[in-house]
């Protein structure tokens, strides 16, 4: 009964998605068109037009330092905890299963980038509102695996502010998550953002990922 259960929800969590993003591709011009901003006003994060590009660069040298940091912690857990990572198994086909076995809100995308990376094919924008509505959900399971209080209505900022706090992710991780947070932001807000733009702040959020998947494998309380 309780696999039937978990089949269930992954199906349901699987279907919905699809439907939402079809939605969103049919009226994406009108959606955007409300949130449409002049092309100088500065956007959530500090970010505008002119600025968007240093920003980028920016997330890029971040993701550097948390990819390697990422590298040192994964030796250090496996050296502790004498795990072994998976090499056959598919690095996010089950995430999902993983997170509705632990009661933890599953993916959109599975948490398979090149969900997003199709998506932006046919608009960048809408990508990275994905993209961003995954980082949220990341954020929201990772406060309730660390026992974390978080309200509906508080901002993603306070959101991984409390996170950072707990010693939930560090400092580093807390700016890089920020930064790829505000490129999403001002993407969704207005500034146009090209497919090669967009494909790039997707990777830098697979090293977020990556470091999400490793916690959801052994680091849940």
């Amino acid at each position: 009964m309780e696999i039937a259960k978990i089949v269930l929800e992954y199906i349901k969590a699987t279907i919905w998605p699809a439907s939402v993003i079809t939605i969103l591709l049919v009226y994406r011009n009108e959606l955007f068109a409300l949130l449409a901003r002049t092309r100088r006003i500065n956007l959530p994060g500090g970010i505008s037009v002119e600025t968007f590009d240093e920003q980028l660069e920016r997330a890029k040298e971040l993701g550097q330092q948390v990819k390697k940091d990422s590298v040192h912690r994964q030796k250090r857990d496996d050296h502790e905890k004498k795990l072994k990572r998976p090499s056959a198994e598919p690095k996010y086909s089950a995430a999902n299963k993983r997170m509705l076995e632990l009661g933890l809100s599953p993916s959109p995308s599975g948490l398979e980038i090149d969900f997003y990376k199709d998506l932006a094919e046919k608009d960048p924008r809408l990508a990275l509102a994905g993209l961003r509505l995954d980082l949220e959900l990341m954020l929201n399971n990772l406060a309730k695996g660390f026992a974390i209080d978080i309200g509906e209505k508080e901002s993603i900022r306070a959101k991984t502010m409390k996170l950072l706090q707990a010693d939930a992710i560090d400092q580093r991780q807390f700016d890089f998550m920020q930064t790829i947070l505000n490129l999403s932001n001002s993407a969704i807000h207005g500034i146009d953002v090209s497919k090669n733009q967009a494909n790039e702040i997707i990777d830098l959020g697979q090293i977020l990922i990556d470091d999400y998947i490793a916690w959801l494998k052994w680091g849940f309380q």
